[in-house]
């Protein structure tokens, strides 16, 4: 793959999948690659185009749900690209992997919304009867739906695994105007998540838990 030092831009992080260059005080170039990773494990072989793969399934949710939630997404295509880095566009190997995205202080949660009894929430289930701290109808089986979606915050860690935390430990770990930012962002992925669920049922899928990360753009401790 080509290599995006090559632009002249600046690497600063590098995530089991994907890497993040500066591009200016505003922006950002995230790029996906195709490292295969699982239980935070990254395996030696890659998968041919999964960078691709992931984003457009990014662009794709985002678009989904752009009148709902703020994005920091910018434009994944090569052109717009080009305005901010010059010569991404003769880069082949970098389009249809590459975000240009706004600069945000990220919240420190993984914000997940349930629709269905699945993962790591089944195991709960199971041996205390809740799900995430919060107390669920008995009685349910693996992929039951739940009556509504609910929210349930993960740690988001720096290393090693995320921990389910239920709100209270949550909002300890954040103001409660920051907490509140992250359920208000999520809901629409809940609230909306019955119709495109339904949607693709036609399609044989169903989507039963979606997890979400949310940043505060502006200045530090202004929630925009």
């Amino acid at each position: 793959m080509a290599r995006v030092s090559d632009l002249g831009l600046k690497h600063l992080y590098s995530g089991k999948v994907r890497d993040l260059y500066e591009v200016d005080g505003e922006h950002l170039l995230m790029v996906a690659s195709d490292r295969m990773s699982a239980y935070d494990v990254v395996m030696n072989e890659p998968v041919p185009q999964k960078g691709r793969v992931l984003t457009g399934l990014t662009h794709y949710w985002t678009q989904e749900f752009a009148s709902e939630i703020r994005s920091a997404l910018v434009s994944c295509d090569p052109e717009v690209v080009n305005g901010f880095v010059e010569g991404f566009r003769d880069d082949d190997a970098l389009h249809g992997r590459t975000m240009l995205v706004r600069r945000a202080t990220m919240l420190p949660l993984e914000c997940i919304v349930r629709a269905r009894l699945a993962g790591q929430a089944f195991d709960e289930y199971v041996e205390k009867g809740t799900v995430h701290g919060i107390s669920v109808p008995s009685g349910m089986r693996l992929t039951d739906a739940f009556v509504n979606p609910i929210f349930t915050p993960s740690t988001k860690a720096a290393s090693g695994h995320d921990l389910n935390i239920d709100l209270t430990t949550a909002a300890d770990a954040l103001s409660s105007c920051r907490l509140g930012l992250g359920i208000e962002e999520a809901g629409p992925i809940g609230r909306g998540g019955r119709a495109p669920t339904c949607d693709r049922l036609e399609r044989g899928l169903v989507i039963g838990v979606r997890p979400g990360q949310f940043g505060v753009q502006g200045s530090p401790g202004v929630d925009d």
